[in-house]
């Protein structure tokens, strides 16, 4: 498994408004950060803390909620087009479904990903937009 694990050290979304509505808490940003030493092994991290903005929609402060953080491991379940599309797994209880869509790339920086949160049908329900960072 950890032979199809997408090279990545961290990716994370820009400040979500609409924020992830999960069972457990809103996530007003979402990283997932692969876990030194581990191979195959990430750090999803669910950010719950709400912002004000300004009229640019840049942050003037925050909320310092901790934040909620799950291990999981990232199963390859197809491939096609210069992506691939991941289930994320946990031992731990995750508070939505979620998939990986990792677009590789020869630069880590120009990688792109898209985070999927499932419905109980398993129909995507939300896509957050995700960077190299």
């Amino acid at each position: 498994m950890a032979d199809h694990a997408p090279k990545i050290r961290r990716l994370t979304s820009d400040y979500l408004l609409p924020p992830l509505d999960t069972e457990l808490h809103f996530a007003y940003r979402v990283t997932i950060a692969q876990v030194n030493g581990k191979p195959g092994v990430y750090t999803l991290t669910l950010d719950p803390n709400s912002c004000i903005l300004d009229d640019f929609g840049r942050q003037l402060g925050c909320t310092l909620m901790a934040d909620f953080e799950f291990e999981v491991a990232l199963e390859l379940l197809a491939s096609g087009d210069d992506e691939l599309l991941y289930d994320v797994t946990s031992r731990q209880s995750l508070p939505a479904r979620f998939r990986l869509v990792f677009r590789g790339a020869e630069q880590p920086r120009e990688c792109g990903a898209r985070l999927l949160t499932l419905d109980d049908d398993g129909q995507i329900a939300q896509i957050i937009p995700l960077r190299a960072v």
